[in-house]
């Protein structure tokens, strides 16, 4: 028999529970911007992760390179990777599951 444990008040999770029994207009936009982010930032990463794998010499032989169409400075990709692990982290703290997060893995 499966069922969810509450969390702690005090508990990130047991802060966003409050948020969202609390607030939950506010709760639901701040759970779609975090989603957004998610998936654009996935969607600069990935390819920029290909072009980098990509380049191996193993793979390079066997598959050929890809030229990524997404270049970003080195201050650009460590916001986007702070900004996509603050925006996970939210999605993490909802203790709820949908498509996008099973996705993640």
């Amino acid at each position: 028999m499966e069922r969810q444990l509450t969390p702690h008040p005090r508990s990130a999770e047991g802060r966003r529970a409050a948020l969202h029994r609390r607030h939950p207009l506010l709760s639901r936009v701040i759970g779609v911007v975090a989603s957004v982010l998610v998936v654009a930032g996935v969607g600069i990463a990935v390819p920029q992760l290909i072009e980098t794998i990509s380049h191996i010499e193993l793979f390079a032989q066997h598959l050929g390179t890809f030229t990524s169409p997404i270049r970003l400075s080195a201050e650009a990709n460590i916001a986007v990777t702070l900004v996509l692990a603050a925006a996970s982290t939210e999605r993490a703290l909802r203790l709820r599951s949908n498509w996008l997060d099973e996705l993640a893995g």
